[in-house]
């Protein structure tokens, strides 16, 4: 656990979160909440076999600390959080601080810790690797080590790039997102910048640059904002307005950020449809059998 500045080829931890996509990002949150949603109904109970065949559900007390797994905390708090976590990191981890109590680590701050008994030099690239235990680290550097059977991780997504490490599911389609967020910040500069497509104002040549100034001052405080839309416009000699760039209805916002929310939808596994994205809500989408289909999916 000695900190060096090798290449540390005996660990793996999460680059990167996709955090701010979660938070800054309305599809990206809303497909999360559905997969949150549907998990998070999930509940712990034994199965009684006959055989190969499973047969009736129940109960019992060591499954008290997955029901109740800290102080008013329930399963679905459990799940929901880990269904976060593993969204945005690609993995979450859960320790057993006490013997009634469950803990979730930040998957940012938590390192697995990998071993060979054939390579103890490169054991990440060795036939027989293993985890041998995972770290947690502060914000203030105090780390805290765990031993393997003392950690559940929850990585559904295996990471093509790592043995052990899980990969959010928004990583894939990071471009879209961003895509996505570009187009909801120039929406906003549309009714920012007075609810019209973009003008420039043309002048006579004639026309000081200080009169241009001034004129230039009025029409913001007049015009900018998109409460000041729909006002009417009021030029002085020499001035003469052109319209450049593209409406809304030329740029077809619809179908722009329908496709990308599509395409975000089909990574996290959830039907359009079902979160109610304007893909999802055209044609044939929503007749029984598809929609039946997205519900089940």
């Amino acid at each position: 656990l000695v900190q060096t500045t090798m290449g540390q080829v005996d660990r793996e931890s999460v680059g990167a979160t996709s955090v701010a996509g979660f938070k800054g990002n309305g599809p990206i949150f809303a497909l999360v909440l559905a997969r949150m949603q549907a998990f998070s109904q999930v509940r712990f109970q034994w199965t009684r076999f006959q055989g190969s065949q499973p047969t009736d559900l129940f109960g019992s007390p060591e499954l008290g600390v997955l029901e109740r797994p800290w102080r008013g905390g329930t399963t679905s708090d459990l799940l929901a959080r880990m269904e976060i976590h593993a969204s945005a990191a690609g993995c979450a981890y859960v320790t057993r601080p006490r013997r009634d109590r469950l803990s979730m680590l930040r998957p940012d701050r938590v390192t697995i810790v990998l071993g060979s008994e054939t390579d103890e030099d490169d054991p990440s690239e060795a036939p027989d690797v293993e985890i041998v235990g995972f770290i947690h680290t502060t914000s203030r550097g105090k780390m805290t080590m765990f031993e393997p059977e003392k950690v559940a991780y929850y990585a559904p997504i295996p990471d093509p790039d790592y043995r052990f490490l899980g990969m959010s599911w928004i990583t894939p389609v990071i471009r879209d997102l961003q895509a996505d967020s570009l187009a909801t910040e120039h929406k906003a500069r549309f009714f920012t910048n007075a609810g019209t497509p973009n003008m420039a104002i043309k002048f006579d040549a004639s026309i000081h640059i200080d009169k241009v100034k001034q004129f230039k001052a009025l029409i913001e405080s007049e015009h900018k904002g998109a409460f000041n839309a729909w006002k009417t416009l009021y030029l002085g000699g020499g001035a003469d307005p052109v319209t450049v760039g593209s409406s809304f209805k030329d740029m077809d916002y619809a179908v722009i950020q329908g496709r990308a929310e599509s395409r975000l939808a089909a990574a996290a596994g959830v039907p359009p449809s079902w979160v109610g994205f304007s893909e999802g809500l055209q044609g044939s989408s929503l007749n029984a059998g598809n929609f039946n289909s997205a519900r089940r999916r």
